[in-house]
């Protein structure tokens, strides 16, 4: 602070400052993303705003199976491939009231022609491996394995449980005459021979432990009430049974082996609602093709989902004092109540004294284009959505969104006048070749407001990415491209960087014309000059064309009517992209 004015004793002061050596400098709004995503059933998930570095936090919070945790493994891969420093919030969905989870399930059946190595592949990712032996198969054992190994990856989003035959037991060599009956399995219980077995001798009575068919013991004592005729009524890891005193005693190592003879590995998404629809179900081998040796896998794709949870609460969170540059939602689009809220309260960030745009994007697989496009095509006054697509992937919608979505938010951020075209989304699973769409495919879902993507080399690469903004009549809406919205959220942001600050707000306006000694006062000549200032810097880095022309749109002035208000106003030519290219080549003959 230097020395004030009122001073009069002798004092000699040196006074440090700040000076913003940028002037003139482009500042690149940084991007800041949002994502709104569903936890798993299981537990009771915060749904306070939180800010993630990692995929493990997310995780932690929402569950290794859930749609939140699959997101963000793209947005923070293991190998650093992600989006970085971007700041990255998660508002998490908990289960509405009266919700389903989607269901499927797998039945193997047949004879394999030679041993192999299967996996099950769900949502795009690979569970443990599993073998089979040659020969007419155990459907109980391969049961058993199939399951075990989806359970065994924690981020598969399915939960395996089984459907039984008839529970049976067997006990020879008893000495105790004692009986097992009442016998029951829960959906969780592992198939496979279950080991009762005679610990302790007890008159009239006896203690049993009993183990899985994995050789784990689950309980240790197991007390019939002595007396005769006692009985134990045990439940122990999903297995229920009545052990019974016989006319002769238990003697240890008596033992009951009961088989729980599983017919189907059940499928059931670990969340609730309709996105859990859009799980992919298959068996592959370690090339991930469909096996074909001799084993058949009769697989009920998941169905039943249904009742998605609101999203009021989570918008809520995302208040007006932070610029969240871009969301994710894993919401279907086909939900309508959650994109229409989320489309208002994407206008409002448009408003004038909020001036902090975002867009927000979902995912689909469709293979069929007419498929993909029965909602973007509906919502044709939407500049705040936008539908990343991968056609026939076995992905999950939100995953193949999130995935793109790393790689634009990057984009965005380090380059924001670059579009997103060619940016390969690796890690995608790509539908096959047939499913891919031509140029006029990919030109007709832009026109229906679906972005696009093309494969190469099996890599799925980002193409045209597009909100669904698309006015009847308008054949270039201007809020079509993503890539043209990120200008403006720059153009927007470097407004706010000369105006929203000390220097302007409450200085004294004059005219251009008045004399002045006041250094804070300022004239409307002033904003001219730095509008024009800002103008060449956004040329500079290539977010508009041809700046001397908007300098010639710059206005600034006094109001008529409000000496505390000055109205500006200037045109930003944003910048084109190299999207389409036409080249004409020609040729002749030489004749000598």
């Amino acid at each position: 602070m230097s020395i004030s004015a009122s001073t009069r004793a002798r004092a000699f002061g040196i006074t440090t400052e700040y000076s913003d050596l940028r002037s003139g400098q482009v500042l690149y709004l940084p991007q800041h993303l949002a994502i709104i995503a569903q936890a798993t059933t299981e537990g009771t998930p915060s749904t306070t705003k939180f800010t993630a570095t990692t995929a493990a936090q997310v995780g932690t919070a929402a569950g290794y199976r859930s749609p939140a945790y699959l997101i963000a493994r793209e947005l923070f891969p293991t190998n650093g491939d992600g989006v970085g420093s971007i700041e990255v919030d998660f508002l998490l969905l908990d289960d509405a009231g009266g919700a389903a989870a989607a269901a499927g399930s797998i039945t193997p059946s047949g004879t394999a022609t030679a041993a192999g190595t299967y996996y099950a592949r769900i949502g795009g990712y690979l569970s443990e491996a599993f073998t089979i032996a040659a020969g007419a198969i155990d459907v109980s054992a391969v049961c058993h394995d199939l399951g075990q190994a989806i359970q065994d990856v924690l981020h598969l989003p399915a939960v395996a449980t089984w459907t039984y035959g008839a529970l049976s037991e067997t006990h020879a060599g008893n000495t105790g005459t004692g009986t097992l009956t009442s016998m029951t399995a829960a959906a969780t219980t592992i198939p496979g021979a279950w080991v009762l077995t005679c610990t302790s001798k007890v008159t009239n009575g006896g203690v049993f432990s009993l183990t899985d068919p994995d050789g784990t013991e689950v309980a240790d004592d197991l007390t019939i009430t002595p007396g005769p005729g006692g009985t134990c009524v045990f439940s122990e890891s999903g297995l229920g049974g009545t052990i019974t005193d016989g006319s002769t005693d238990f003697e240890v190592d008596d033992a009951f082996t009961i088989t729980v003879p599983a017919a189907t590995v059940v499928l059931t998404a670990p969340w609730k609602g309709e996105s859990g629809n859009d799980i992919v179900v298959e068996i592959v081998d370690a090339t991930g093709q469909a096996p074909a040796l001799g084993v058949t896998f009769a697989i009920v794709q998941p169905t039943g989902g249904a009742t998605d949870p609101s999203v009021v609460a989570a918008l809520a969170q995302l208040g007006p004092s932070t610029w969240y540059t871009m969301g994710l939602c894993s919401l279907n689009l086909t939900n309508s109540t959650a994109w229409n809220l989320i489309q208002t309260w994407g206008e409002g960030r448009w408003g004038e004294l909020v001036h902090k745009p975002c867009v927000f994007f979902c995912g689909n697989t469709a293979a069929a284009k007419a498929d993909a496009v029965v909602t973007t095509e509906t919502r044709t006054t939407d500049r705040i959505a936008s539908q990343l697509v991968a056609p026939g992937s076995p992905n999950l919608p939100c995953v193949v969104a999130a995935r793109q979505l790393a790689r634009i938010a990057v984009m965005a951020n380090n380059t924001p006048s670059h579009d997103y075209g060619s940016l390969q989304a690796t890690g995608l699973l790509p539908g096959t070749d047939a499913q891919q769409w031509d140029h006029p495919t990919r030109d007709a879902a832009l026109k229906d407001g679906c972005s696009t993507i093309e494969v190469r080399d099996g890599v799925v690469c980002i193409s045209d990415v597009v909100t669904m903004y698309a006015p009847s009549g308008d054949t270039d809406p201007c809020y079509r491209y993503v890539c043209d919205i990120v200008k403006l959220q720059q153009c927007i942001y470097n407004t706010a960087a000369i105006f929203d600050t000390t220097e302007w707000d409450g200085a004294a306006l004059i005219p251009d014309s008045q004399a002045t000694t006041e250094p804070t006062a300022r004239k409307p000549s002033a904003a001219k000059a730095a509008i024009a200032q800002m103008l060449d810097a956004l040329g500079g880095k290539a977010i508009i064309s041809d700046p001397a022309w908007a300098k010639t749109t710059i206005t600034a002035e006094i109001s008529s009517t409000n000496s505390k208000r000055l109205d500006t106003t200037v045109t930003f030519p944003l910048s084109g992209n190299a999207n389409i290219i036409n080249h004409t080549q020609k040729f002749g003959f030489y004749l000598g």
